[in-house]
């Protein structure tokens, strides 16, 4: 599975997210219909774009 991670509100230090981002997933070129098919989790509720979890979208994309 996919490890999202996204800074903390307090500290500004990574940790373990609940999902994926809309804007992460639009930069990544897939959608959320497919991605929720597959298993992985989106938060709609997150309004930030990390390139790390960008870039884990990328190499999902190859797999599937």
């Amino acid at each position: 599975m996919s490890q999202v991670v996204v800074k903390a509100a307090g500290n500004k230090e990574w940790r373990k997210g609940r999902g994926f981002s809309i804007e992460e997933i639009q930069e990544a070129g897939l959608s959320m219909e497919t991605l929720r098919k597959k298993g992985v989790m989106v938060d709609t509720r997150r309004n930030t774009m990390h390139n790390e979890n960008v870039e884990e979208l990328l190499r999902l994309k190859e797999k599937l």
